[in-house]
């Protein structure tokens, strides 16, 4: 799903695994069982974190592809 955009900021992100906590616990399992980070600068074990901690999503700023 693109609701989980590599280009998308962290902010965005969060929003998702909120709307969308089952999928985002689906793509850390994936990440924890390939071995890799969803991006070299993040990974979503560290976004599904924040959403269980209730962080705020805060200003999502606009990106481009």
């Amino acid at each position: 799903s693109c609701c989980f955009c590599i280009f998308a900021p962290p902010a965005a992100l969060r929003l998702a695994g909120y709307a969308m906590p089952e999928l985002l616990r689906t793509y850390v399992a994936l990440e924890r069982e390939i071995g890799h980070r969803f991006r070299p600068d993040l990974a979503l074990a560290d976004v599904l974190a924040a959403v269980e901690r209730g962080d705020p999503v805060g200003p999502i700023p606009t990106w481009e592809m």
